[in-house]
């Protein structure tokens, strides 16, 4: 009896393992998720990274749709935030097949490459691109997941009036789409709150030289100052507003959030900022991704880690809603989901807007950014 029994169980234990053998063959099918972002920049590499741990953390989560194994990967490609390159990134986006695309990393290049992707009804969530243009074409394919530039404008000039008390504004944008129109509407929104008056000036984006600007600054002699641009424009900006020994306060976006700003340079205590998102601190659960991303990566862990980590989760999250990987599906399941993420939660509206926007308001203290309040 007892060999009959060593047998019985031997048996049980051989068609388990083949059960498992069988369960370790079969068939998974890839599914590409598009990230075009540029290389060798900052915010780049932290949404790729912030990107690959949603891929990472949905493949451990062994999903199926329609029964069959899925592993998820993303297809990156370098859009070197060009208008042109972005125009080839999109098309070699859809020759790979990818069921939607996280990105591109600015506004600009995000609406350059929306009508591509909204002819293939391909899905696009952008985590960094803010300006309303790229909700406004009519396309039921892009999904914003930060507030867009109408709704930013509004606490802007709540800080400008309330936080920083600016008696004289001079606002200051980088000529690109987001930051003419960011610009236009916090001048409209002091207007239309009484607040301070407000002077207008321009810079090209490809510049960061603000020497030129020097002079109509003192002319204007404005006690705050808040600046539209990209991160290097950003950190030149408040550099040179140092050497020259200037007494504004300087307001500037989320961008100012980046490694070397401003704990290394000549960047004074002060600087104010308004970032997209809920503050770190404040955001549940927030250790343990942490923890998970610092493990793997070797980028900072700041809010646009979040912002991409949400972009493909969301995308993710309407897979398995939808148990489709068709894209127009997909764009439908968009526009219904309500999706708690970690920066927030997520849900759009008929355009694509982001239905809830979040933002913190930071200072710099002793060489750090520190949360003065967050919004709304």
């Amino acid at each position: 009896m007892k060999t009959v029994g060593k047998l019985f169980s031997l048996a049980l234990a051989l068609a388990f393992a083949q059960g498992a053998a069988a369960a370790d063959n079969e068939p998974t099918r890839t599914v590409l998720i598009g990230l075009p972002t540029p290389k060798g920049v900052v915010h780049g590499q932290v949404s790729q990274d912030g990107a690959q741990l949603a891929v990472d953390d949905a493949n451990q989560a062994n999903i199926r749709v329609g029964g069959q194994k899925i592993l998820f990967k993303l297809f990156i490609a370098d859009d070197k935030n060009d208008e042109n390159m972005t125009l080839l990134v999109a098309r070699s986006m859809l020759a790979a097949g990818v069921v939607g695309v996280i990105g591109h990393r600015t506004s600009d290049t995000s609406i350059v490459a929306a009508k591509l992707y909204s002819d293939a009804g391909i899905p696009q969530i952008a985590p960094a691109a803010a300006a309303r243009a790229f909700t406004q074409n009519g396309y039921r394919t892009v999904f914003q997941l930060i507030g867009n530039s109408d709704k930013t404008a509004v606490y802007i000039a709540d800080a400008l009036m309330k936080s920083l008390r600016a008696q004289r504004v001079m606002v200051i944008d980088n000529e690109t789409k987001l930051g003419r129109a960011l610009a236009d509407n916090v001048v409209n929104e002091l207007f239309l709150r009484k607040g301070p008056p407000a002077t207008r000036l321009s810079i090209n984006s490809k510049t960061s030289d603000f020497s030129v600007l020097i002079p109509n600054i003192k002319r204007h002699a404005p006690d705050v100052i808040f600046f539209s641009g990209f991160a290097p424009q950003t950190m030149a900006l408040a550099k040179r507003l140092a050497e020259v020994g200037g007494t504004e306060k300087l307001l500037i976006m989320g961008s100012g959030n980046n490694p070397e700003f401003p704990g290394a340079g000549p960047y004074d205590d002060g600087i104010w900022m308004l970032g997209y998102g809920t503050p770190l601190e404040k955001t549940r659960g927030i250790q343990a991704l942490e923890k998970n991303f610092r493990a793997k990566f070797n980028s900072p862990f700041l809010p646009q880690t979040l912002l991409a980590y949400d972009a493909v989760s969301v995308l993710i999250a309407a897979i398995r809603q939808a148990d489709s990987l068709e894209p127009p599906v997909l764009v439908n399941t968009l526009h219904k989901i309500k999706y708690k993420g970690a920066s927030g939660q997520v849900s759009f509206d008929a355009e694509g807007n982001l239905e809830v926007p979040t933002y913190g308001l930071y200072q710099v203290r002793n060489k750090r950014w520190e949360t003065v309040r967050s919004y709304p």
